[in-house]
């Protein structure tokens, strides 16, 4: 007998086809149980990067952590693609989708390194990506959902941890927190590190609340993303930002894909405590 295909209760989808990235993006979003049950209450959320690999565990890891009352249960807004493609087939796709939307700049030589991604994406699509967040995204979820705009979270993981601190600096504000795992700040000869020194030279003030994680056994030879991760953190130390915290956490024994759910459950336990 066949079986029927799964589903995460509580969960609608949607495909937008964004006007800035050309692309249609499957929206996921995980709604707290209690939803339909309090109509008066708004509720944090939490836009998750990547989410055709991220959604189903980030939107029951809020779930779960909310059940003993430390943590808040949230609206999960996943952002990911639509393909109707074979699973392996997909996935491949997906890969070069989201090397163009993380990215904000190109970087060439990264793409020439990279033989297992479909050649018809370039990176350094961030710049529309975060205006179909800003312009599209956002104003609908905010119509059609109980919303608490003063507590929105971004979460990302890999290029998504790139994505997002891009997006802290390009617009502080937008987001209350962000929640940042192992972050490709490799990207364009260490391009963020720049970004937030043109940065301090116009603002004093940073308002935003960062978690940042990281996997110890990331990296391969000629490579230390940790070291990376940890020079860009003192580099914003030492700016001494008004309404501007952060915290961050390296996780013992953990690589570049062990570690994302534990950088996910850890920074939205940060994100979301009561």
């Amino acid at each position: 007998m066949p079986y029927r295909k799964a589903s995460i209760k509580g969960t609608e989808t949607r495909v937008l086809r964004s006007q800035h990235t050309k692309k249609k993006h499957l929206i996921s979003l995980g709604l707290p149980h209690r939803y339909p049950n309090e109509p008066e209450k708004k509720w944090p959320v939490v836009y998750l990067l990547d989410a055709n690999f991220y959604f189903g565990m980030t939107t029951e890891i809020v779930r779960v952590m909310s059940w003993c009352g430390s943590t808040q249960d949230a609206i999960v807004v996943g952002i990911g693609y639509a393909t109707d493609k074979p699973p392996a087939e997909a996935w491949r796709q997906v890969m070069a989708w989201r090397a163009n939307d993380l990215t904000p700049e190109r970087d060439e030589a990264w793409e020439s390194k990279r033989e297992d991604l479909p050649k018809v994406e370039r990176t350094g699509g961030g710049k529309q990506f975060f205006r179909f967040i800003e312009e599209e995204l956002i104003p609908l979820v905010e119509t059609d959902y109980r919303i608490n705009p003063k507590e929105r979270t971004l979460a990302g993981h890999s290029l998504g941890g790139l994505f997002a601190l891009y997006a802290m600096l390009w617009k502080p504000g937008l987001f209350k927190y962000y929640v940042i795992g192992s972050p490709s700040l490799y990207w364009r000869d260490e391009l963020l590190f720049e970004d937030e020194r043109r940065y301090s030279r116009r603002r004093k003030t940073l308002p935003a609340y960062l978690y940042l994680t990281i996997g110890e056994s990331e990296g391969r030879a000629g490579d230390d993303p940790v070291t990376r991760m940890l020079r860009f953190s003192k580099q914003l130390d030492s700016r001494n930002y008004g309404r501007f915290m952060k915290k961050e956490r390296i996780f013992a024994g953990e690589d570049h894909c062990t570690v994302a759910v534990l950088g996910f459950q850890a920074g939205l336990k940060f994100a979301l405590e009561v």
